[in-house]
């Protein structure tokens, strides 16, 4: 194996205020890679560096990797979020999905252009999509171009690594600070009751936090509860802009809130509101109807067995840490003391929506007291185990996620033998096996996905038919209590039908089909009439409707749409009529418009020419285009009149993604006009 960087042609003593030619000619998170079938050349993307970059077949060194120029690269800015590609080597052209903007750029390979992009229909929300960039972005959030908050929060999660991040030139920061949303609990009770930190010396065995903290281990961003970090020191992600110096060595465009930052006060809120809005995926080792199993199992990642059902009980109610049970401090939903999804704003005093912290020393972190961390992701956690050279049992490890803050303990049942908990071995196993079941928030039944043969059930094995059953139980869009949305996709004789579980719980399930006037199915009857695979799927809550029968969210159903995933096109686009001319300079050109008809997507191209050319050498010859990719049935042609014995003529044509209206009867050799806009 050779280790080439791709980055050769940065110089880390750069000031960030002022290489921006460095920033733009790095890569920052390469991607999907597709070669030439030559191997001379590859095409590989970079979520974090808005390029399409050429990988030179022949060279293993970072000076010619991207060509004989490193500092400038082949590549070509397709757009933000390049994430896949796709090569149609004998056109000459690459295909790049754009994550953020949700679209598909097209790239002239021979001349290495951006020559086109498609939009594709995006139901993201705000929210999402105008924040997105700050995670990934490399160019404009780091000082080098190569890195981004994505760079160790991987996808939004995290690396599995600890890293020192303390300043000791810092200052201690007193809990006591106004609106900084520390709040401190004790258990009692069976819950986290109030502790003042300021009275009560039992509370924290700190008076602040201290600047220096040793290693943490990398958190996930998805669905995060402010206060941030381990020690919950950052009140709100706002804190986090100055990080983008501090740690991203980004150009300080501050003071914002009178620290050093990064972003601007608007987009660090944006950032915010994407981070904030993005949830966790489901517990894998749950049951599909959100029960827990009932009997000894072993998770991947877990050393041993247990009982999770057993588990949730010991979890809730055995006295198992000073006479408390586990839930006193780790409180449901989330195994944290507090929490709220979408964030908490500082106050005083600091809101029980806030997660809370906990006196260190007990916990066996005696340099800091700790927020009392959530147990939502613990099922992704497994390592490092370590021993002799040739451990087989277990056997030794040296990657992995280790639990705690600073990532040491191997696994749940070394935690749970610490020497504060009274556990017997077989009570350690089975809350271990069930905090591995932990629920994250979103209902295991979400993402489920089952393919059947078409026909009259059972036609799927019994495992399929049961889960389909399942699924019909928890994902019926009448059901207020409902886990998801259950659509389903089946072949018809002349296109793919589409459906979305909408009723009839009481006679296995009745569903709405994506053609309007039409009545609801039956379940054995969606299936015996298929004319081939059945797939159900269930989506999150909310998206029922979108996927089952109204893909591009237009309120025109998949089957009474020439489009189902452009939004502005519900029928083909048609021959233009009424066009009217106004004399004068520039003449007026109207026409009817489309767009109620068609949708919002359809715009027009008028072309024509000169009536004298036009008789001397013909129609195609005479035509050039005069305006492309109008939206409005409207157009000023500012030419100047035509000589005296000569007249312009003038031609519309309407075209959206369904279809091109032409230019009329007799006329198909213009329809290869290609009009700019």
């Amino acid at each position: 194996m050779t280790r080439i960087d791709l980055n050769s042609h940065i110089n880390r003593s750069s000031d960030p205020a002022t290489n921006l030619a460095e920033r733009q000619a790095s890569i920052s998170q390469p991607g999907m890679m597709v070669w030439k079938a030559d191997g001379s050349a590859a095409y590989l993307t970079a979520i974090g560096s808005r390029k399409l970059f050429v990988v030179d077949g022949s060279c293993l060194a970072g000076s010619c990797i991207f060509g004989p120029n490193r500092p400038a690269p082949n590549a070509v800015v397709v757009g933000e979020g390049p994430t896949g590609v796709a090569l149609a080597e004998l056109k000459q052209r690459a295909y790049v999905l754009l994550r953020f903007s949700n679209s598909v750029a097209v790239v002239n390979t021979a001349a290495l252009t951006k020559v086109g992009e498609v939009g594709l229909h995006d139901p993201t929300p705000p929210a999402t999509r105008d924040g997105r960039r700050f995670l990934y972005d490399g160019i404009d959030t780091s000082g080098h171009g190569d890195a981004a908050c994505s760079s160790c929060h991987i996808s939004g999660d995290m690396d599995g690594i600890s890293w020192d991040l303390g300043n000791p030139e810092g200052t201690l920061a007193p809990y006591s600070n106004a609106n900084d949303n520390v709040r401190f609990v004790v258990p009692i009770g069976g819950s986290p009751q109030a502790c003042d930190p300021t009275t009560q010396p039992l509370c924290a065995s700190h008076k602040g936090f201290d600047p220096q903290k040793g290693p943490m281990a990398t958190q996930t961003l998805r669905a995060m509860l402010e206060p941030l970090h381990w020690r919950g020191d950052r009140p709100t992600m706002r804190e986090f802009n100055k990080a983008f110096v501090g740690l991203m060595g980004t150009a300080d465009i501050g003071p914002v809130n009178n620290e050093p930052a990064g972003l601007t006060p608007a987009q660090m809120d944006l950032y915010r509101s994407f981070a904030l809005a993005v949830r966790m995926p489901p517990n894998p080792f749950r049951n599909a109807d959100d029960s827990l199993p009932s009997v000894d199992i072993q998770p991947p990642g877990s050393p041993f067995t247990g009982n999770p059902a057993n588990g949730e009980v010991l979890f809730n109610t055995l006295a198992s840490d000073a006479g408390q049970p586990c839930v006193a401090c780790h409180a449901l939903p989330f195994g944290a003391a507090g929490g709220k999804l979408g964030g908490v704003e500082p106050q005083e005093p600091s809101s029980a929506d806030t997660t809370a912290l906990f006196n260190g020393t007990p916990d066996g972190s005696l340099h800091s007291d700790l927020e009392i961390p959530h147990l939502r992701n613990l099922y992704v956690k497994f390592g490092p185990r370590f021993g002799p050279p040739g451990t087989t049992n277990p056997p030794e490890s040296k990657t992995g996620f280790g639990f705690i803050h600073d990532g040491a303990i191997p696994d749940l049942g070394t935690f749970l033998s610490a020497g504060v908990f009274n556990l017997t071995a077989a009570q350690a196993r089975d809350i271990a096996v069930f905090m591995f079941h932990f629920p994250t928030g979103t209902k295991p039944a979400v993402g489920k996905q089952v393919t059947v043969p078409g026909g009259a059930p059972p036609t799927g094995s019994g495992g399929e038919e049961a889960l389909i059953a399942t699924l019909i139980g928890v994902g019926n869009l009448t059901d207020p209590s409902r886990h998801c949305e259950l659509v389903a996709a089946a072949p018809a004789a002349t296109r793919l039908r589409t459906y979305y579980l909408n009723g009839g719980a009481s006679l296995g399930g009745l569903w709405s089909t994506d053609a309007s006037g039409e009545a609801q199915v039956g379940t054995a009857a969606l299936r015996s009439s298929a004319a081939g695979s059945v797939t159900f799927l269930c989506v999150p809550l909310g998206e029922g409707l979108r996927q089952g029968a109204d893909l591009d969210e237009d309120a025109h159903l998949n089957g009474d749409d020439c489009n189902a995933s452009d939004a502005g096109a519900w029928a083909p686009a048609s021959e233009v009529t009424n066009l009217a001319v106004a004399a004068g300079v520039p003449a007026s050109l109207t026409w009817d418009e489309q767009a109620s008809v068609t949708g919002p997507g359809v715009f027009y191209n008028v072309v024509g020419g000169s009536l004298l050319v036009l008789r001397a050498s013909g129609l195609t010859t005479a035509t050039g285009c005069l305006s492309g990719d109008l939206t409005l049935n409207a157009y000023d042609d500012a030419r100047a009149d035509p000589a005296v014995g000569d007249g312009y003529y003038y031609l519309i044509r309407a075209r959206n993604s369904c279809a091109d209206g032409g230019f009329g009867p007799g006329r198909t050799g213009l329809n290869s006009l290609a009009c700019a806009p």
